[in-house]
């Protein structure tokens, strides 16, 4: 009897215990983990004022350059500021990247920017701005994947480095090397090689050869050219001025046929 009672009464515990955990919900070390502390810090390296901008205790970027009329520090307290609101709303790690803008790489989270790179400010770390921008994030997306009271990988930078350690290594130079030269704007190439040659300048008043004139252009195009047509003409009947048209007949007619793509470069002093 006593050893039914003992269990009548652990069993009336057990489930009050239950209905207790289930009134109350998720226990606390279940509960959502809050944001990473995010703070701003100004420091002095060799004299020069610095801002570092701190995750969870970690350092993950510096800015050393002024813009915008905001010192290093300054820069960072709005970069931290930008960081809180986005971690707010819902930001997390992934959603950290480096990418291009309006020619101009930045770290940004959830497409906003949070900090933009340069040249003078990569060039302090021998980098490149988009090496920057991939290093920062990275460094900045490992700090906010770690757990709260996580130690980092790697020791935070000391002050007096110039750039802080990323937790991840950041891009290989020929990663680097091969986004910039995507970013870059490329170089004109013509579809085909351009030449030059000479021709008779016909007067389209006069219908006489007054000269020679160099034109140049597509090869193809230039093929088509027989001679330059001279117009004369008075601008706000003032200042005469003469218009040179490449054409592709040796007689001006009474419509000029013009050849697209090419334009006279040069005139000769002597008649034919």
């Amino acid at each position: 009897m006593k050893t039914a009672g003992g269990l009548a009464v652990l069993g009336l515990v057990s489930w009050t215990l239950g209905y207790a955990v289930r009134r109350v919900g998720t226990p606390v070390a279940l509960a959502e983990a809050t944001p990473p502390q995010v703070e701003a810090k100004a420091l002095k390296v060799d004299g020069q004022e610095v801002g570092a901008l701190v995750i969870g205790g970690q350092e993950v970027l510096r800015l050393t350059q002024s813009t915008g009329g905001f010192t290093p520090s300054e820069r960072t307290t709005i970069v931290a500021g930008r960081l809180r609101n986005a971690l707010a709303a819902g930001a997390t790690a992934q959603d950290v990247k480096a990418a291009q803008m309006n020619g101009q790489w930045a770290v940004q989270i959830k497409g906003d920017i949070l900090v933009t790179t340069d040249e003078v400010e990569a060039k302090a770390v021998r980098t490149t701005p988009a090496g920057l921008a991939f290093s920062w994030a990275s460094s900045l997306s490992n700090a906010l994947a770690l757990e709260p009271g996580q130690a980092a990988p790697t020791q935070p930078a000391q002050p007096g480095q110039q750039q802080p350690k990323a937790v991840q290594p950041a891009p290989a130079p020929s990663e680097v090397a091969a986004v910039s030269k995507q970013a870059e704007p490329a170089e004109w190439q013509p579809e085909e090689p351009y030449g030059d040659k000479w021709v008779p300048i016909i007067s389209v008043l006069r219908g006489v050869k007054l000269g020679v004139a160099r034109v140049n252009g597509p090869e193809s195009a230039l093929g088509q050219v027989k001679a330059v047509a001279q117009l004369e003409t008075k601008f706000r009947s003032l200042v005469d001025l003469e218009v040179y048209i490449p054409i592709d007949a040796d007689v001006p007619q009474s419509k000029l046929s013009r050849v697209k793509g090419c334009s006279v470069t040069g005139l000769g002093d002597f008649a034919l």
